[in-house]
């Protein structure tokens, strides 16, 4: 029996070269067996075209490319028009990012992994000492080993059912989007929430897929790295732009959708609750701070948060008020 896979890759560099490295890396997959692969790219209106940096890109015959262009229209849209375009006959659907790349045997351990009746695969990646699991605490404090069974020692390929699952990925953004493999059939109808504009929209995708599958596997082993190209929260973590609020709104929209997501267990909704809560207060403080320097986005960032929530400005000034009492209580006398 073939499998057959295809892989999104939504498309938006201001650097020749990265597509092309991120693609060969899918081409260069060892794998055994009847696979075929369908690399499906999406150029969201790139300033470097995806067709002039894959030219005469070699691959071989068992992985084909398909590049759909579109005017930019973020990366929600991208990659929803690549699952839209996902033929019927495909079992396994991957993600890859535009400037990331896959070690030569992600997909061959994803879909060992996955076997006849996994749904959902993700991985560690990164760089020497410094990868994804790493800077994750259910990870770097061994949680895992309590929660998840281990099932291959040799690809260190762990099983980990729905409820940890959940959990686990409600507190942490566990899964880096390069490394996740999914089965078609129990995820088809799913789309990135085209709401979440600044953040969040691949980690609710991630999370309302956990809700729907009996259990997840994953591996501790590297399956890719990640690259440095073009990033839309890239300065906004700097509390002098003018990203920084959209930021935080885009991270309090996106706790709201998840505290209200079915499948959540009362701990997961509590903990969604009070990150939201505690992203309105940031909200507040940066509405403050920063209204004269970004009048503009500021006043947009007000608006959509009035219109998302028509209560929540008063939440987030409890959230700012209960902030500054804390800050105060623990400053020394």
């Amino acid at each position: 029996m073939t499998d057959h896979i295809a892989v999104v890759i939504p498309y938006f560099q201001r650097l020749p070269g990265l597509l092309r490295r991120a693609v060969a890396s899918v081409a260069n997959q060892d794998l055994t067996g009847d696979v075929e692969i369908e690399v499906l790219i999406v150029d969201d209106g790139s300033p470097i075209p995806a067709r002039e940096d894959l030219a005469d890109l070699p691959h071989p015959a068992h992985v084909r490319f398909k590049v759909i262009e579109q005017a930019n229209r973020g990366i929600s849209r991208a990659r929803n028009a690549g699952l839209q375009a996902v033929a019927g006959d495909v079992q396994f659907v991957a993600f890859l990012d535009s400037d990331d790349v896959w070690h030569p045997g992600h997909l061959a351990r994803a879909l060992q992994a996955l076997g006849g009746s996994g749904d959902f695969y993700f991985c560690d990646n990164g760089d020497g000492d410094q990868t994804t699991f790493s800077e994750k605490a259910y990870f770097s404090t061994k949680r895992y080993l309590t929660e998840a069974r281990l099932v291959d020692s040799e690809e260190q390929i762990f099983q980990l059912d729905r409820d940890h699952a959940v959990s686990a990925f409600t507190r942490e953004y566990l899964a880096q989007t390069s490394t996740i493999v999914l089965r078609k059939q129990a995820f088809g109808d799913l789309r990135f929430d085209l709401d979440l504009k600044w953040s969040g929209e691949d980690w609710l995708f991630w999370i309302t897929c956990l809700t729907r599958t009996p259990h997840v596997f994953f591996s501790t082993r590297l399956g890719g790295a990640c690259g440095r190209g073009v990033s839309i929260n890239g300065s906004a973590y700097d509390w002098n732009s003018s990203k920084a609020i959209t930021r935080i709104l885009g991270e309090a929209l996106f706790f709201r959708k998840l505290s209200r997501l079915p499948g959540l267990n009362e701990g997961d909704v509590a903990h969604a609750e009070a990150e939201r809560r505690n992203r309105l207060g940031l909200f507040m403080h940066l509405l403050l701070r920063n209204f004269g320097r970004h009048p503009k986005v500021n006043a947009m960032a007000l608006q959509t948060l009035v219109a998302s929530d028509p209560v929540a400005p008063i939440t987030a000034l409890k959230a700012f008020v209960l902030r500054l009492k804390r800050q105060k209580s623990a400053a020394p006398q």
